[in-house]
């Protein structure tokens, strides 16, 4: 009895590759329609729901006839602005619920869709109130270039046989040619199903520390990866900021949560979300979860 065939997971699969592309649509739609809603005086909580909300029905309509296959946000619309780099989702409860977009606000909207764990992400900047006629200028039009450029090079770059330092030089350049810098240790992974950090990364402004003992890889054919670029005209170090975590993921360590209420948070996200990041106001019970999640964040 012959054993049985092991399902090609990568893009040398064409079903997989169409899942992809289905994912991405969706995830590209919904980011042109939240980045369109990011006017003066839009709440960045509205913005968020809208995204959220938008992934889910635009899913609605893709892969209908098969009930096996899962569907879902693989990550949660976060909306930051200026100084906040990333991951910006608030909750109704924060103390910044009621925050609005101002004119000449960086923003910054990030989001994704999955089709059976097959995860699309993706990102985008918009300038408050600019326009053709109000062109972005200075700082902020240099780090939105670098970024776009640096993007575009990158794009370019993951290919068979090239190696990701090159790709860390490569966006160093560019980010140095626009007096920018690349945020620092910033990481991109290659993504498999139901895993966007995988195993190889490309780092963007390694500290010397880092440099030096960063594993090396190269890139291999049907491989896919999560390119995040994120250019900044200051120094490129980040510090915590102030404002309370709101989007969370399994780590994948391993250990045997005490407390009730934590496994049984544990349990609701697995089953809610898998493996992919999620946001506390997604969750039916935002108090509950957070409690739960106390100590599941302390053992990592």
């Amino acid at each position: 009895m012959s054993a049985a065939t092991k399902t090609d997971t990568t893009i040398a699969n064409t079903n997989v590759v169409t899942k992809y592309k289905a994912a991405a649509d969706v995830t590209n739609s919904v980011l042109r329609k939240v980045i369109s809603a990011c006017k003066e005086d839009s709440k960045i909580i509205d913005l968020c729901k809208l995204g959220d909300a938008a992934i889910v029905d635009g899913l609605s309509t893709q892969y209908t006839k098969d009930k096996s296959i899962s569907k879902g946000i693989s990550y949660p619309t976060s909306v930051s602005v200026n100084n906040i780099v990333c991951h910006y989702a608030p909750s109704e409860n924060d103390t910044t619920s009621q925050q609005t977009l101002k004119k000449g606000d960086i923003v910054r909207v990030q989001l994704g869709a999955h089709i059976d764990g097959y995860a699309a992400v993706s990102g985008g900047t918009v300038v408050i109130g600019a326009s053709a006629e109000a062109p972005v200028t200075g700082k902020a039009a240099d780090a939105i270039a670098a970024a776009h450029y640096a993007a575009e090079a990158i794009q370019r770059l993951i290919k068979p046989g090239n190696k990701n330092m090159a790709v860390t030089d490569k966006v160093q350049k560019i980010a140095g040619a626009f007096g920018c810098k690349p945020i620092e240790n910033m990481l991109c992974h290659e993504q498999k199903q139901n895993d966007l950090d995988g195993q190889k990364q490309i780092i963007l402004n390694p500290a010397p520390e880092n440099r030096s003992t960063f594993a090396t890889c190269e890139f291999a054919p049907y491989e896919v990866y999560l390119i995040d670029v994120f250019i900044t005209s200051g120094e490129g170090r980040t510090k915590k900021s102030e404002l309370r975590t709101n989007i969370y993921k399994k780590t994948g360590t391993s250990y045997q949560l005490k407390m009730k209420s934590a496994r049984a948070t544990f349990s609701d996200i697995s089953k809610t979300f898998g493996t992919f990041p999620f946001t506390i106001r997604s969750c039916e019970d935002e108090r509950q979860t957070r409690m739960g999640l106390i100590e599941c964040t302390k053992m990592g």
